[in-house]
């Protein structure tokens, strides 16, 4: 992970505008697609990293393509970060983040009604639980949400941990360096508002398109949670990349593969989010 590697010969996309704001106290970055003559859906976004590392730049070039093919502005958030500030820090800042999206819409052009969640790896999984306490306090509610290779459960194991456990980039070393410093305790991740997979109920999520890449340890949890998405709440599309690795999104300026593989996300939320 880290910072995102060099940009590749494709020229950057072209936005109306791009620019640093706060929102609830935390740094975002606004991504706005084109000229806001009539109001634009908005995708507040959580980036990876394990909730230990990952920041407003690390995501910059996957938020960029995603609001240049979608269509749709993205707020991408900065969240706390263990082991500084253990988790739950980083969720309360994501519901915080998406609560100020919803009440300051108007000022900023977007659609009052087509303010959605999404994120990556860690960041996947606040956006998952930011629906969860939308639906538990009665609060506005996302749209939809987009999960990219989603963290579903630190508690049980799955055959694509055990597959890739020490063959690739996300090892099952770092993934429990990443556990360790992002909880106070590493057993307070195991709990439904860290692993949501482990919730009693999903009833009532909003709409969710879950990508998963084939050569990830997190595979066939993104898998399990888009079953249950599914069996629980009814339109969830699922969307699995041959051949992509754990966190391709950052890979995006090196590797024409994960570069072509994001556009097909971003193409697949411009259709499904509508």
């Amino acid at each position: 992970w880290g910072r995102a590697p060099q940009r590749a010969a494709w020229p950057a996309p072209k936005l109306h505008e791009i620019r640093d704001l706060t929102l609830a106290g935390r740094l975002a970055r606004l991504y706005v697609p084109r000229s806001p003559d009539t109001p634009t859906p908005v995708l507040v976004y959580y980036h990876g990293g394990g909730g230990t590392i990952g920041d407003l730049d690390t995501a910059d070039d996957g938020c960029r393509w995603l609001s240049a093919i979608s269509g749709w502005a993205v707020v991408s958030v900065d969240y706390r970060l263990g082991p500084e500030d253990p988790y739950p820090a980083a969720l309360d800042d994501a519901v915080a983040a998406f609560r100020a999206v919803s009440e300051h819409r108007d000022g900023f052009g977007w659609a009052v009604d087509r303010i959605a969640v999404g994120g990556d790896s860690f960041g996947a999984m606040l956006a998952t639980q930011v629906c969860r306490r939308a639906i538990r306090d009665g609060g506005p509610k996302p749209v939809a949400q987009l999960l990219v290779y989603p963290v579903c459960d630190y508690v049980r194991p799955t055959e694509s941990r055990r597959a890739f456990a020490e063959r690739l980039l996300l090892s099952e070393r770092v993934l429990a360096s990443f556990q360790e410093h992002a909880f106070a305790q590493p057993t307070d991740a195991h709990d439904e508002w860290a692993s949501p997979l482990l919730a009693p109920s999903l009833v009532g999520q909003p709409p969710a398109l879950v990508v998963t890449a084939a050569l990830d340890p997190l595979r066939d949890e993104g898998r399990a949670y888009a079953e249950r998405l599914e069996q629980s709440s009814g339109r969830v599309e699922h969307l699995e990349l041959p051949a992509m690795l754990h966190g391709f999104i950052n890979f995006m300026g090196l590797s024409p593969g994960a570069h072509a593989a994001w556009r097909k996300v971003s193409e697949r939320w411009a259709a499904f989010a509508w």
